[in-house]
């Protein structure tokens, strides 16, 4: 049986030699509201579609963020790319980027719908797991912002189809931003 004490979990194995690996915080941000934005091709939304304030209770911790975000893109082209970037404090964590090729868009995570003509109904989940080292005890705020991969100008949305019917098969899913401190 695992035991409970204030600010942390013990594992029911117990902390392994060192002291680390426990649970010493987690906080999560649900967003059930939509968001629409129309982007140029390669450009990230001026808005940060998922927000969440976190400060580390120990300046050596590590941040376990797992992202689930649900989007959609609307362009002409037929192929109906979207991604996200991960900030902290309004920059772009470079950790959290995959790697730097030519003109090639670096984010956290992308999805590809090529459905044709209906493509507009497609819903892609971006989801990622990143640990980031912090060393301070300073309040950070991590955001989320999606970001256009199609070529030309695209209605981008978070947490609905890229069309706005309202029919049976429209979903309306949720999305959620979640940090986990882990003692090292």
């Amino acid at each position: 049986m695992s035991q409970l004490k204030v600010n942390s979990i013990i594992p029911v194995g117990g902390i392994p030699t060192g002291g680390t690996g426990g649970i010493i915080q987690a906080k999560q941000t649900v967003k059930t509201d939509t968001s629409t934005e129309t982007l140029s091709g390669g450009a990230t939304n001026s808005q940060n579609v998922m927000t969440l304030d976190f400060t580390p209770l120990s300046s050596t911790s590590k941040l376990l963020i797992n992202a689930s975000l649900n989007a959609s893109i609307f362009d002409d082209s037929g192929l109906h790319r979207v991604g996200a970037v991960l900030q902290a404090d309004g920059t772009n964590i470079s950790g959290a980027l995959g790697n730097a090729d030519g003109s090639n868009q670096r984010v956290t995570t992308a999805a590809f719908c090529a459905d044709g003509s209906n493509s507009q109904y497609c819903i892609q989940n971006l989801g990622f797991n990143y640990i980031h080292t912090v060393s301070s005890t300073n309040s950070v705020t991590y955001s989320i912002r999606l970001v256009c991969l199609a070529g030309t100008q695209s209605v981008v949305c978070l947490n609905k189809p890229g069309t706005s019917q309202s029919d049976s098969w429209n979903p309306r899913p949720i999305s959620t931003l979640t940090i986990m401190e882990l003692s090292v």
